[in-house]
């Protein structure tokens, strides 16, 4: 039984590459929707990994660095992920490049909460280089290897295995994770805004090559602002806190987990 599920859901996800066009926007949003319906009874989270010391300023002494978890992709083999620091960004320099924002998700409501403004990238930040009020970056320092090999194909309905990109061995950054607020749990995913491997060489912008044995780290960032809302016909905004930010990923079994960030 619990093959024959497995299988259903890589159908849905090979259906959903099919018709979506297989664009950055769509990958992890279809992938992850469609199968969270079908486990969300699956939601245990993995053992505690090792520790290592992080910046004070910006995680609690009960963090627990590495987080380390294996993806997906389509079910062709899977990618080890290792998340090595976490940190809070607010300045414009804090960042390792001014290319790495992903157009069609870097924005976010900030400013006046009683009168929230929708601001995209470069507009987030203000002329001394700091994020609007609300506003601010989760930024992940990560680490992804390929030790067996997987590759991004996927499996069609008649069992024939498809190139998904223009190299097997494409991958998306945003298909490894995302961050979500425990809180408010209605739209609650934060997506991939900001790629430090963002190039022009791939049709999508945070695609990534990564070959049988090879490992490569990035930044992987996800901007943070307002939870709006409708009061008396007015948007309204409310800050989302960073300690209530979870990292979350759709496993290799496609179970998902959590882990708590622990920043402040």
């Amino acid at each position: 039984m619990k093959h024959h599920v497995h299988n259903i859901i890589l159908f849905l996800v090979t259906l959903s590459f099919l018709f979506t066009g297989c664009s950055a926007s769509t990958i992890g949003l279809k992938m992850a929707d469609q199968i969270k319906e079908h486990t969300s009874s699956s939601t245990d989270s993995l053992p505690p990994q090792d520790v290592t010391p992080s910046d004070p300023a910006e995680t609690d002494d009960n963090a627990s660095l590495p987080i380390t978890f294996s993806v997906s992709h389509a079910g062709d083999g899977a990618l080890g992920v290792s998340v090595n620091q976490v940190r809070i960004i607010r300045q414009l320099e804090e960042l390792p490049s001014t290319d790495g924002f992903i157009d069609s998700f870097a924005s976010a409501y900030g400013g006046d909460p009683e009168n929230p403004t929708h601001y995209e990238y470069p507009d987030l930040f203000c002329a001394d280089g700091s994020m609007h009020d609300g506003i601010y970056m989760v930024l992940l320092d990560v680490t992804v290897s390929n030790p067996d090999g997987a590759t991004s194909r996927y499996q069609n309905i008649n069992g024939d295995w498809v190139d998904h990109y223009e190299d097997p061995y494409l991958f998306q950054a945003q298909a490894l994770c995302r961050i979500i607020d425990s809180i408010n749990l209605t739209d609650s995913h934060i997506d991939l805004s900001y790629f430090s491997g963002k190039t022009d060489t791939w049709k999508n912008p945070d695609a990534f090559f990564l070959g049988p044995g090879e490992e490569k780290s990035f930044q992987l960032g996800f901007l943070v602002g307002y939870q709006i809302y409708i009061q008396d016909d007015q948007i309204k905004g409310t800050p989302i806190l960073p300690e209530s930010l979870l990292l979350w990923a759709l496993l290799e079994d496609f179970s998902t987990s959590t882990w708590e960030l622990h920043l402040q």
